[in-house]
């Protein structure tokens, strides 16, 4: 006869805590601990232990998760989720999945390899690289492209006559390649990351110098929340960055140390017979962390106007619309033919430092805003003709997820963008020249993209139909109220990532006609926060041991 797949429970802890002390009236929701049924029991309920008497051998014992502690009513129970009762020999298998930390995203290399210079592109006059650049997954399908899948047009052309500067042409495929807008507007640049590949990049960027810096706060990301960071830093560009369960997170780009550490601030009033006597407030400080450093670069822009009517250049009257730059004239501010030209430095983009500095981004600007109609001109940049170049695509990740609240409100998602890049065959319009020997250029697959392993918001699922096998509670995430009246929030984070311990029992019990016996396997998988999951690591050890089955170690040496 087939044997039958253990059925699973779950068990999702709170930060991995366990209690090997007390009793089990008195564990508090997602403590996990297990239970000597063979002890007497106190006041407290059944002695929880981490030390398992073999004798007798009909001694048994349970698993046990603590839930919320409502007060119990008619048709619903306060008790803690429990394991079937088990004996030691009826602890079949103890086993341990840790998720690897790490994780990726698909991408491509065309042209210039790095290494070898005859993989580098190369057009004539006349010529036209084509790419085709394939995008899909769960972000590209929320904009409503069949399938989850959009494919575009990627172009490098050379000019008819003229000389051909490579570095310059890729470029100006690049900036203008991130200026493509999907369904509804929204840029590509969203969901793909494209860079030049340029050997004559410096080691090092010439710029300003601009440190990340990154705030984590314990709150959730409502506006008054948000509110609360921004205030402690009015003359500082701070950005939301990205949210879970009971965090937000912050980031700030600046020139030198950190941001002063954010006060939290929590104040205890004192009352007089019920009335206001006085307050007291604590503060604690979260310290900004350094995570990046980036340069921005100046880039010269020009603007050339007409003179007043007496001949005279206009810099007073340019300079006072632009507070924030500096205006200068060209040279010494003569006139000719009588116009002037005026020059003004703007910062680029933050563009922070690769692997390697041939795959640097490009740094970009935006021009001052026009005077009078007239528009500000970026000077001419120098492209050098020597450069190997190539191009890199890097699908992005698209993550939703917010707190236990929004569950019922978005999807929660965490995927990559799916790339797939083909094509690069040299083309001309002249019809006297013959292509048919133009091998195409190399496309490089460097990585291809995975998710992290073990999330939070992958166990939902299981999470609830526990809930529902132990108390008939089904979760009602658009009902907010009721999940925090009867206690059905998760226990989980979705973005975290969790080790799971599993233990399967197979219980002997008499078959239907009490003829013979059958087995019932049940597997029960102890989540537990990785980093937080060492408590429940020991207690689970201290079981194997008593079992004779080998320990386990969900990372090697910790």
């Amino acid at each position: 006869m087939a044997q039958h797949a253990p059925q699973t429970i779950l068990f999702a802890t709170n930060d991995g805590l366990v209690a090997t002390s007390g009793g089990s009236t008195k564990l508090a929701q997602g403590v996990f601990g297990i239970v000597d049924k063979g002890a007497p029991n106190t006041k407290d309920g059944i002695p929880l232990t981490n030390t398992f008497s073999a004798t007798p051998a009909t001694r048994m014992f349970e698993l046990k998760l603590g839930i919320s502690p409502l007060t119990p009513s008619f048709g619903r129970s306060n008790k803690a989720y429990s394991s079937r009762p088990f004996t030691l020999s009826e602890v079949a298998d103890i086993s341990v999945s840790a998720p690897s930390l790490k994780s990726s995203v698909d991408e491509f290399w065309i042209g210039w390899d790095g290494v070898n210079e005859d993989t580098a592109i190369v057009l004539e006059n006349g010529e036209t690289a084509v790419f085709d650049v394939t995008l899909s997954g769960e972000g590209v399908g929320f904009l409503g492209y069949p399938n989850g899948t959009i494919t575009t047009k990627f172009y490098i052309t050379a000019p008819e006559e003229g000389d051909v500067n490579m570095a310059k042409l890729i470029s100006e495929a690049v900036e203008k390649f991130k200026k493509t807008t999907l369904v509804g507007g929204v840029p590509i640049s969203n969901y793909v990351e494209i860079t030049p590949i340029n050997s004559t990049n410096p080691e090092t960027a010439t710029g300003t110098a601009y440190n990340l810096y990154r705030l984590n706060v314990p709150m959730d990301s409502t506006n008054a929340n948000i509110g609360q960071v921004l205030a402690q830093y009015p003359t500082l560009d701070v950005k939301v960055d990205n949210t879970v369960t009971g965090q937000t997170s912050f980031i700030v780009a600046k020139t030198g140390t950190a941001p002063t550490a954010f006060n939290v601030v929590k104040t205890t009033i004192t009352l007089d017979c019920g009335e206001y006597a006085s307050s007291a407030n604590t503060t604690t400080t979260i310290a900004w962390a350094l995570e990046d450093t980036c340069t921005a670069v100046p880039v010269t822009y020009t603007l050339q106007l007409a003179d007043d009517e007496c001949g005279e250049n206009r810099l007073a009257e340019v300079q006072a619309q632009y507070s924030d730059i500096t205006i200068t004239t060209g040279g010494d501010g003569d006139s000719v033919n009588c116009q002037t030209v005026y020059t003004t430095t703007v910062l680029s983009n933050f563009v922070c430092e690769e692997c390697s500095p041939v795959i640097r981004d490009l740094f970009e600007s935006e021009a001052p805003v026009p005077f009078n109609f007239v528009s500000w001109k970026r000077a001419d940049e120098n492209y050098d003709v020597t450069a190997l170049m190539g191009v890199r695509f890097k699908g992005k990740k698209t993550v939703f997820a917010g707190s236990e609240y929004m569950r019922g409100s978005i999807p929660f998602v965490y995927d990559f963008v799916r790339l797939n890049v083909a094509g690069g065959y040299p083309t001309t319009i002249a019809t006297n020249i013959n292509n048919d020997n133009k091998e195409p250029y190399q496309v490089k697959l460097i990585s291809i993209g995975s998710r992290p392993e073990g999330l939070g918001m992958d166990f939902y699922d299981l999470e609830d139909r526990t809930r529902v096998y132990y108390t008939g509670e089904q979760a009602d995430t658009c009902n907010l109220y009721r999940q925090r009246a009867l206690g059905l929030e998760s226990m989980l984070k979705p973005l975290a990532q969790y080790v799971s311990y599993s233990i399967e029992i197979r219980p002997e019990r008499f078959a239907q006609s009490f003829a013979s016996m059958k087995k019932e396997p049940i597997r029960y998988v102890i989540l537990a926060e990785v980093g937080k999951h060492k408590q429940i690591e020991a207690v689970v050890n201290a079981l194997a041991t008593a079992v004779g089955l080998p320990t386990v170690e969900a990372y090697e040496g910790n």
